[in-house]
C-alpha cells in the first residue's frame, strides 16, 4: 500500500538545505499530495524546508491550496533572521501565488476562517511556555479533521515540546523519531483518511518510518550528487577556460604596453610642437606684432560699423511696414469728401450742428427764416419798384 505515497517514487525537494527537518520532508510531501488540504499553516518558519515542501506538493499536485508561513518571534526566531529573509525572496520568486508570509500569529489569523486549517505545522519552538500560547491561539482555526504536526518532540528538556506533545496527542497519532522527532496527530476525535492510512498498525507504522528514512537518505544522496556534479562542472569550466584566460591576460598586457609606448611618443611629439611654436613667436619682430594688432583693431571697427548700419536699416523697414504711404493717405481723404458734403447739407444735421455751437443762448434765425425774410423784403422792394 505504501507505493501509493508520491514521495516514495522519486520526490526530490527543490528547496533543500539538509537541516533538522530533512528526515520528515517525504512525510510532509505525502500529507499534502494525498490529503489535499485547503489551508496549511507553518507556525514557526525555521529554515523553511518544511514549508517549501508543502508548497512544492501543492504546486506539483495542482491543488487549490492556501499556505501561510508565520514567524513567531517569541519562540526563538530573531527579527533579523537571514533564513526568513531568504525564504521571503525564494517564496516571491516561485510560490508567490500560493504562499503568504506573516510576521506574527495575530496578523496571520485575522484573515483565516475558523475550522478551515487542514494542516498545522508547529516548528521552531524551544519551550512549552512559548509553544502552548501559539497552539491555543490557532486551535479554533483548525478543522475537526485537521492534522497537527509538532517538530522537536525528541528533545529532552524540562517544560519542553515533548510535554506539549503529550498534552495534545490523540488516539490517532504517530511519532517519527528521526532527527529531533516529529509528532503527527489528529486535531479532533475524527481522523482524516490520510492520517489513518499513515498510522495503521504498529508493524505498519514501523515499516513506513523505515521507508521514510530510506527516502530521506536518497534525497540527501541525490542532493549531494547534484552538488558534486555542479562543482565538477565548475572545475571543468575552470580547466577549459584557465589557459584561455591566461592567453588573454598575456595579450592584454602586451596591448597595454604598446599603448603606453604610443602615449609616451605622443607626449614627446606634443612637447616638440610646443617648442617650435614658442620659437616662431619669438622670431616675430615688434613691427610685425604691431601691424597685426592694428589690422585686428581695424577689422573690429569695421564690423561694429556694419552692425550699426544693419540695425538702422532694420528699424527703418519695421517703421515703414507699420505706417501707410503718403499717396495712400491722400487717396483715402479724397474718397471721404462726397460723404462729408452729403452729411453737411442735411437740414436736420445742420440744425443740430448750429444748436451745438450756440448752446442755450439766443437762437439765431434759421436758414429757412432768413430765406423767408429775404423773400418778403425782396417782394416789398419789388412792389415799391412797381409803383
Amino acid at each position: 500500500m505504501f507505493e501509493k505515497f508520491p514521495s516514495l517514487s522519486g520526490f526530490q525537494p527543490k528547496f533543500y538545505l539538509g537541516g533538522p527537518v530533512r528526515f520528515h520532508l517525504p512525510l510532509a510531501y505525502d500529507l499534502v499530495a494525498t490529503g489535499r488540504p485547503k489551508v496549511i499553516v507553518t507556525l514557526g518558519f525555521g529554515d523553511g524546508e518544511m514549508h517549501f515542501a508543502f508548497c512544492q506538493a501543492a504546486r506539483e499536485g495542482r491543488l487549490q491550496c492556501r499556505l501561510l508561513a508565520v514567524r513567531t518571534l517569541g519562540s526563538g526566531e530573531q527579527g533579523d533572521d537571514n533564513a526568513w529573509r531568504g525564504g521571503l525572496d525564494y517564496n516571491r520568486e516561485f510560490y508567490g501565488d500560493l504562499s503568504a508570509f506573516f510576521d506574527s500569529s495575530p496578523e496571520a489569523a485575522v484573515d483565516v476562517a475558523d475550522a478551515s486549517v487542514d494542516l498545522l505545522f508547529l516548528n521552531d519552538c524551544d519551550s512549552y511556555v512559548a509553544a502552548r500560547p501559539q497552539l491555543d491561539h490557532w486551535r479554533p482555526k483548525i478543522s475537526p479533521t485537521g492534522i497537527i504536526l509538532v517538530h522537536g518532540i525528541g528533545t529532552k528538556r524540562g517544560q519542553g515540546i515533548s510535554q506539549l506533545w503529550t498534552e495534545i496527542r490523540t488516539a490517532t497519532s504517530a511519532e517519527f523519531s528521526a532527527g529531533a522527532g516529529l509528532g503527527v496527530t489528529s486535531a479532533g476525535p475524527t481522523a482524516s483518511p490520510v492520517l489513518t492510512q499513515l498510522i495503521g498498525g504498529t508493524d505498519q507504522h514501523s515499516e513506513l518510518e523505515s521507508l521514510y528514512l530510506l527516502a530521506a537518505e536518497r534525497i540527501a544522496a541525490q542532493a549531494q550528487a547534484e552538488k558534486v556534479s555542479g562543482e565538477n562542472r565548475m572545475l571543468q569550466l575552470r580547466q577549459v577556460w584557465l589557459p584561455t584566460l591566461l592567453d588573454d591576460r598575456i595579450q592584454m598586457q602586451e596591448t597595454i604596453d604598446h599603448l603606453n609606448r604610443h602615449i609616451e611618443h605622443l607626449g614627446r611629439v606634443q612637447e616638440w610642437n610646443e617648442t617650435q611654436f614658442r620659437q616662431q613667436l619669438d622670431s616675430l619682430g615688434a613691427a610685425a606684432l604691431l601691424e597685426k594688432e592694428a589690422a585686428i583693431r581695424k577689422w573690429k571697427d569695421e564690423r561694429a560699423a556694419l552692425k550699426a548700419r544693419l540695425n538702422d536699416l532694420t528699424h527703418e523697414l519695421e517703421r515703414a511696414a507699420r505706417e501707410r504711404s503718403v499717396p495712400q493717405r491722400i487717396a483715402r481723404e479724397i474718397q471721404r469728401i462726397p460723404k462729408n458734403l452729403s452729411r453737411l447739407w442735411k437740414p436736420a444735421a445742420l440744425k443740430k450742428k448750429m444748436n451745438q455751437r450756440h448752446g442755450n443762448g439766443s437762437r439765431p434765425k434759421s436758414v429757412t427764416s432768413r430765406l423767408q425774410s429775404s423773400d418778403t423784403s425782396g417782394g416789398s422792394t419789388n412792389a415799391s419798384r412797381t409803383k
